[in-house]
């Protein structure tokens, strides 16, 4: 947005559906509330390697490094579980 010849921004925060895919976003939900990455892909018909392969993508995005982490993330970010 221009205003007599400044640029401003606006700021909000990042929903988490923003940066996940919604793949990612499922598998995120069901790693935090405890299920294994072995449990997950029997659930959603999918190679355990896949789901390996999403947990790694979706850290990295989020900048986080464990389960625990995850689960804070999207209890602070109030995704339904």
């Amino acid at each position: 947005m221009r205003q007599a010849d400044s640029l401003l921004c606006r700021i909000r925060p990042i929903n988490v559906m923003e940066v996940l895919s919604p793949r990612e976003f499922v598998v995120a939900r069901r790693f935090a509330a405890g299920m294994s990455h072995k449990q997950i892909a029997r659930e959603l018909g999918v190679s355990h390697h896949t789901v390996r392969n999403q947990l790694a993508h979706l850290y990295r995005k989020l900048d986080l490094h464990n389960k625990g982490a995850l689960a804070q993330y999207l209890a602070a970010n109030q995704v339904p579980a």
